[in-house]
């Protein structure tokens, strides 16, 4: 079930990299999952768009695809789980809503920087809540963005900006072996 979780986690996240450096790997290509889900990955300049089709017809134009098994939702241990995974296997990932203003901004400062990042965009998930409850309790934080750097969690908006501005985000990001544009 886990696995299972993991995968839907990985097609409907979406990545953002500068374009000399966007990839996408085979695992995000069109898959289907045991429970019928097809999806599909759609590369722009911007940013990947997944779209999920069950029998070949969309699922929701809004809410694209479900993190959970087929069996039912996932455990809070489960999400929390995940959440710790997403953040070990990518070197900068931001949890986030795709309206929320704050979070536009943290991955404006990453595109201008021209760091690669994970965008784990909230609003995408059925599990919404069960992820932001498992994020919660590893960040005692209740808003988006939470930004994690090398594994390690960061904080949000203003705590990013502010590490911009005195210099300490490159000085982290070079620690987490992430290759960006230096000034």
């Amino acid at each position: 079930m886990t696995t299972m979780i993991a995968r839907s986690l990985a097609a409907a996240a979406t990545i953002r990299a500068p374009a000399k450096l966007r990839t996408v790997t085979s695992s995000c290509l069109p898959a289907t999952s045991s429970h019928g889900l097809i999806v599909n990955v759609r590369e722009s300049k911007r940013n990947t768009v997944v779209l999920a089709r069950k029998n070949n017809s969309r699922v929701s134009s809004t809410r694209p695809f479900a993190a959970t098994a087929a069996s039912g939702e996932g455990t809070g241990s489960e999400m929390r789980a995940l959440v710790l995974k997403k953040n070990a296997d990518n070197p900068v990932t931001v949890w986030s809503k795709s309206w929320c203003p704050f979070c536009n901004q943290v991955k404006a400062m990453f595109d201008k920087l021209g760091v690669p990042y994970l965008a784990m965009e909230l609003d995408n998930f059925h599990e919404e809540a069960d992820i932001l409850t498992a994020l919660v309790e590893l960040t005692e934080q209740r808003t988006v963005p939470n930004i994690f750097i090398g594994g390690q969690y960061v904080g949000g908006c203003d705590t990013a900006m502010d590490l911009n501005r005195s210099g300490e985000l490159t000085k982290m990001l070079e620690a987490a072996g992430v290759e960006f544009k230096k000034e």
